[in-house]
């Protein structure tokens, strides 16, 4: 039985392939930030070498996007560093890796969704951070395989999805832009993709892993708000530019999965898990029959 090991198993999509995993009869283990700082270099190889997995997933990561902006060395340690040299140590023992980037990786200018070729030009330290991961990841560890993903949400944690939820009573009017692009990833869905490339040893290397439909924030929102017959709440469509953050975030950040697609996997999109709320959306195990 192969065993993985998921690194930064407290998120999202580390929870989500605790759950995979078994129903794909693999044997699992997983260590949150509490349990082990992917930046403790002796921890990980202590961890590591309790474990001996087969294969490593990479789910540990510093997602504070305008807090980066502030502590750049921060954002560089955790997410260029310390995986490139968990890479180094899983290619030293033969230990299979998959890790985690971002479609922050890039400036948002072509106005188009990406493929695994375009050139990455990330404009954030977070997404600068990211891109040093992944390419210390890939020239450490040749075989390893890299998956950028974008917007990743669920019944858990704090994600677009659940803030929106949180606020349905509280506010009277809800404002979310409207001119910028991204592709909204359900982490069971990443989950899944994750597994099957993992499974069936696809060739090593770069992959874009989101789902399937381009969306703006405003267009998503709606669309979660009518999944759970919340129709009535009142959204309005603003630019980006009425939203100052500290980072800058890229216009147009949608990924396309090229090469993953190409393979056979398909990662579905937020209209398809949003939609139909009452089927797969509820059955897919998100946020069950609370709707308020």
């Amino acid at each position: 039985m192969m065993k993985m090991l998921v690194l930064g198993a407290g998120g999202q999509v580390g929870r989500a392939l605790l759950r995979e995993a078994p129903m794909r009869g693999l044997d699992v283990v997983g260590l949150d930030r509490a349990a082990l700082d992917i930046a403790d270099s002796e921890a990980l190889e202590t961890a590591v070498g309790a474990v001996r997995p087969d294969v490593v997933v990479n789910c540990a990561s510093w997602n504070a996007v305008d807090l980066a902006e502030d502590k750049p060395d921060t954002a560089f340690l955790v997410n260029g560093s310390a995986p490139g040299h968990l890479a180094m140590l899983l290619h030293r023992s033969g230990i299979r890796l998959v890790h985690y980037s971002t479609d922050y990786v890039f400036d948002g200018a072509s106005g188009r969704p990406y493929t695994e070729v375009d050139l990455p030009a990330p404009i954030s330290v977070y997404g600068r951070s990211k891109l040093a991961g992944e390419q210390a990841v890939l020239a450490e560890h040749p075989d390893a395989h890299v998956l950028r993903t974008s917007m990743v949400y669920s019944a858990e944690g704090h994600n677009f999805v659940t803030r929106l939820f949180s606020r349905i009573e509280s506010a009277g009017e809800l404002r979310f832009i409207c001119d910028t692009l991204c592709t909204p990833t359900l982490a069971a869905d990443l989950a899944a993709a994750t597994i099957e490339l993992v499974c069936r040893e696809l060739p090593p290397g770069l992959y874009h892993a989101a789902g399937s439909d381009a969306v703006n924030p405003f267009d998503w929102a709606r669309l979660a708000l009518a999944s759970v017959g919340r129709d009535e709440v009142h959204v309005l469509p603003v630019k980006a530019s009425e939203f100052p953050s500290r980072a800058p975030r890229p216009k147009c950040s949608a990924l396309l999965n090229t090469r993953l697609e190409a393979a056979g996997v398909r990662i579905p999109g937020v209209n398809e898990r949003l939609r139909h709320s009452a089927g797969s959306w509820k059955l897919a195990g998100v946020f069950g029959d609370a709707e308020r």
